[in-house]
């Protein structure tokens, strides 16, 4: 899920997040839930040309990994979490001009034919 919300001009708020419910992997690994949810703030400056980002990762520091094999009488848990819970500051600056003039149209060969093609005068047209 991920939800974007621009609560004024220059202004946008950032909520997203994820959940894995429990499975089975190959057959034999019970895994657990997992999921997490980021939160950032950005802001628009210099004309709309740069924006400026706060972002805070796995907010809830619930991203961790776990399960449970019972495979021939061996019984394995295992458990595990990433680095996620982290904070970013991101500066981004758009170079050149922003009123970028559209392709120019081109026509090819085949729609050439296809055009003459079509044109009455050939044979068995009237």
């Amino acid at each position: 899920m991920q939800n974007s919300l621009k609560f004024a001009k220059t202004w946008t708020a950032e909520l997203s997040g994820w959940y894995n419910s429990p499975s089975i992997l190959q057959g034999t690994v019970k895994s657990k839930a997992m999921g997490g949810i980021d939160i950032g703030l950005q802001k628009t400056v210099f004309d709309n040309k740069a924006t400026i980002k706060a972002s805070m990762g796995d907010v809830l520091k619930n991203m961790r990994w776990g399960g449970t094999s019972d495979f021939a009488g061996q019984i394995m848990r295992t458990t595990g979490k990433w680095e996620s819970h982290v904070f970013r500051i991101n500066f981004t600056y758009r170079f050149g001009n922003a009123q970028v003039k559209s392709a120019r149209q081109r026509k090819t060969a085949m729609e050439e034919e296809s055009k003459r093609t079509q044109q009455t005068g050939g044979i068995g047209v009237q």
